[in-house]
């Protein structure tokens, strides 16, 4: 109907000028959306927020970062308002399908020119470690460092995490070797090797350090300098009577709010006394991460209050065993 009206005021121009004009507009506006959609998603990754809400339907209060922006977006932009409003239901491209498949693109956009830029410094190191996800799977990340040619500066990407169902020297070399070549990285080119001094990874019989070698001959394996300063610390303490108790108090302290009962009383209290603050956790201690016995120390500290409630609470409690522990 709007091409025939356009054509009565235009009498010499053609339908199919009309029609392609208007093809081209959509096309224009098609393009335009999508490269919103692509810049909304980009947002939410770089500052590390998540995209979807907990209700993402027409009556939520909150769709969710992605949503939202979307709509913030459209309330000054009349192209993205009207695409918003004219797409069907079922082709919008904001679904998790679609963010899923922006972001898997970006990443590999991103390793593209990660490995361009190994390539054109020829030489570089990896370093790998395996830890547990929240769905308690094994991963195992997988870094690069290389000397940029653009800066001669040393830069350090993560590139990958690899799902390792083998926690084995042959199983985790295995994955090494196929990230190198799923990245097109000559492993010839690997000057060093550095993980953890766990024995699997740093053992000089056939451990994976060893057995990298055999197809990276110059990859010098370097142990992890973090982990043998912790080890160092760790052996000292515990050669020192007061700083052993006190850090194997912070463990009891740690086991005793962190049952069922306790923590939830821990919680409560944390919200009382401190209602603008956002409730911390206790941290168990680890001999092998380093940070941990800071991270402990540092939450008992900013707690302390919180901690002396729920222990005066339970030792004056019903709950004789509790009420021991507390003691």
């Amino acid at each position: 109907m709007a091409n025939w009206s356009a054509l009565t005021v235009q009498p010499h121009t053609s339908v199919a000028s009309l029609l392609d004009h208007n093809r081209s507009e959509l096309i224009s506006n098609n393009r335009h959306y999508i490269k919103v959609v692509v810049k909304v998603v980009l947002f939410c990754a770089l500052q590390e927020i998540s995209l979807r809400g907990h209700r993402e339907g027409e009556s939520a209060s909150n769709k969710g970062n992605f949503l939202e922006l979307m709509e913030l977006l459209s309330s000054n932009d009349k192209t993205l308002k009207a695409q918003l409003r004219a797409l069907p239901r079922n082709v919008t491209y904001t679904s998790h399908t679609i963010q899923n498949e922006v972001l898997h693109t970006l990443a590999t956009k991103v390793r593209s020119t990660i490995c361009f830029q190994v390539n054109e410094a020829r030489y570089f190191s990896i370093l790998a470690d395996e830890t547990r996800d929240v769905s308690k799977q094994e991963q195992m990340s997988f870094v690069i460092r290389y000397v940029s040619v653009s800066d001669h500066s040393i830069q350090e990407r993560f590139l990958t995490f690899v799902h390792a169902t083998g926690l084995d020297a042959p199983s985790l070399t295995q994955y090494i070797k196929d990230t190198l070549a799923l990245y097109n990285l000559n492993p010839l080119c690997i000057v060093s090797q550095g993980y953890d001094g766990t024995s699997v990874m740093s053992g000089k019989c056939r451990r994976v350090q060893t057995r990298v070698r055999e197809f990276a001959p110059h990859a010098v394996y370097i142990n992890c300098h973090g982990h043998i300063s912790n080890l160092v610390l760790v052996d000292s303490i515990k050669s020192i009577n007061r700083a052993a108790m006190s850090f194997a108090l912070l463990q009891v302290l740690y086991v005793f709010i962190s049952s069922s009962k306790v923590h939830e009383v821990f919680l409560a209290k944390q919200k009382q006394l401190h209602p603008s603050k956002q409730p911390m956790e206790l941290q168990k201690l680890s001999d092998t991460h380093w940070v941990a016995r800071y991270a402990s120390v540092n939450a008992v500290c900013k707690t302390f209050d919180s901690i002396l409630s729920v222990i005066e609470e339970f030792n004056d409690g019903s709950d004789f065993e509790k009420s021991i522990e507390a003691r």
